[in-house]
């Protein structure tokens, strides 16, 4: 059996990865001497409104913590004792260090022929794209170089467009400096993100919300997307947002569907709360708009 184990800031919570046959592993979630476990001690809604009542009495952000690589051994071991091969994927390396301790876990217990460590270079929803993804196609039979081999595909042809309503968070994280985001707070501006280069990058900004919504239904518009693979719809601690976000996509693909996640505290140590966007894959052979 192939057993597949990834990282909390997938956002995928507990209930849902006993439902996948997988096995998620926390990150901490530390709010200065106070830690938690990401979506074991902790839930959106709950992190959410620590962060805000955290960020407001010390001015400073919440952090995420690294798996250490012992917490990897103490996952991959049983599966390895009891004869099962194991397929890890981790959470972007360009905003964890993470996949090193991966690396040196499998190296400790001598099974680089039996673990497989996969770089999703995502983070939140689109890492739990390719989560689901894996549970799919080793549940159809895949073996592990095949499951590596379909999911680089997979990656390769991801995107995330999304827009941050809230730049406060951004602003007190220094990835806005102050004079910006006062600008930026005075004429509604919001930022237009994506994932590029294994982190979360800018693209563009727009005025207010439903100029962010319009432009991002327009980029989504000039994509050739492959509708046999889910879409995602996520947000964070927004729900509103998303319903607006829909409607404008919709004005341009009626026959847009997505399922709506959330995004749970590795990403929203960054953004804050007011966060929304989608995940979707481009047809095989075709192009993005942002990545090289």
């Amino acid at each position: 059996m192939i057993q597949i184990i990834f990282a909390s800031p997938a956002d995928i919570l507990p209930d849902e990865a006993k439902k996948l046959n997988t096995i998620v592993l926390p990150v901490e979630v530390n709010f200065g001497t106070d830690i938690y476990k990401d979506g074991i001690d902790l839930t959106r809604d709950e992190f959410f409104a620590k962060m805000k009542d955290f960020t407001a009495k010390t001015g400073k952000l919440p952090n995420t913590s690294q798996i250490l690589e012992q917490t990897h051994i103490d996952a991959f071991k049983p599966y390895l004792d009891k004869g099962d091969e194991i397929f890890y994927l981790s959470m972007s390396s360009g905003m964890s260090s993470t996949i090193e301790r991966a690396h040196e876990a499998v190296k400790t217990l001598g099974a680089e022929d039996k673990i497989t460590i996969f770089d999703s270079e995502m983070m939140t929803f689109a890492y739990a794209a390719l989560v689901r993804e894996a549970v799919k196609v080793r549940d159809n039979g895949m073996n592990r170089a095949e499951m590596l081999e379909h999911l680089t595909d997979c990656r390769d042809r991801i995107e995330v467009l999304a827009f941050v309503s809230d730049i406060t968070y951004l602003k007190k994280g220094g990835r806005i400096k102050g004079a910006q985001a006062i600008v930026a707070t005075a004429l509604g501006i919001k930022p237009i993100i994506t994932i590029r280069d294994l982190k979360v990058d800018s693209i563009g900004k727009a005025i207010g919300v439903p100029g962010a919504c319009k432009k991002i239904a327009k980029m989504y518009s000039e994509y050739q997307v492959d509708k046999d693979m889910p879409m995602y719809m996520a947000h964070s601690n927004a729900p509103d947002l998303v319903e607006k976000l829909t409607k404008q996509i919709k004005a341009v693909d009626p026959t847009f569907e997505a399922t709506e996640a959330g995004v749970g505290a590795a990403v929203g140590t960054h953004i804050g709360p007011g966060c929304c966007g989608l995940a979707f894959f481009r047809k095989k052979g075709s192009k993005s708009l942002f990545k090289k």
